[in-house]
């Protein structure tokens, strides 16, 4: 017979549910956050790639700024370069090129995307792609995570899956481990850990 105190799991620990508005709080930070993280990481890639219908030339890195990132375990040294090349007019153009993590130095050279209509518009393509590959996955992994979250709240899919619901009834029900105190505190510290994750890579 189900009550609404809780469900005992496998170590003997009675897991208490939380309220529903935990659970949906709980299922849309998840999505907010992992749809943050993809939106960033596909602006990352995209800053690095080709203008469409523009001109590839090489740049040289004529000044360098510096910073540092710093966060709950320590900081992280960033470099801006102000990169300079001459459009096809014969112009000398100077533009701010992406963060980095890695080391810039006056001099280098850089192969630079732009676009002969306005060459302002320029990219630095040697700033590579970087950590968006792994902003893109850590969004993604949180995507599925929020929605895995909701989705086995339901009766329906207990019934199939033979799992165990949080409370009786039909509909969304949440899921007696997941939407327990135990479960919705252990994905509070993985959204942490992702969190943290995101701003060491940035």
């Amino acid at each position: 017979m189900r009550t609404d105190v809780g469900d005992t799991g496998l170590s003997g620990v009675t897991r208490k549910q939380v309220p529903r508005w935990a659970a949906y709080l709980h299922v849309a930070v998840f999505v907010g956050i992992g749809v943050a993280l993809l939106i960033g990481g596909m602006r990352r890639y995209d800053a690095v790639q080709p203008l469409a219908g523009g001109r590839t030339t090489t740049g040289t890195v004529v000044a360098v700024g510096t910073g540092q990132s710093c966060g709950r375990h320590g900081c992280s040294a960033y470099w801006v370069p102000d990169i300079q090349f001459t459009a096809v007019s014969g112009h000398a153009v100077t533009f701010t090129g992406p963060e980095s993590s890695s080391p810039v130095n006056t001099g280098d050279q850089v192969r630079v995307s732009y676009d002969p209509a306005d060459p302002a518009a320029a990219r630095d393509l040697s700033a590579g792609v970087g950590k968006a590959g792994l902003l893109i996955a850590f969004g993604v992994l949180a995507i599925l995570a929020g929605a895995g979250s909701f989705l086995l709240g339901f009766s329906r899919l207990h019934s199939m899956l033979g799992l165990t619901p949080a409370r009786g009834g039909s509909g969304w029900v949440g899921h007696s481990g997941v939407h327990s105190v135990q479960g919705v505190s252990a994905g509070v510290a993985a959204l942490a850990a992702l969190v943290i994750l995101q701003q060491a890579v940035r």
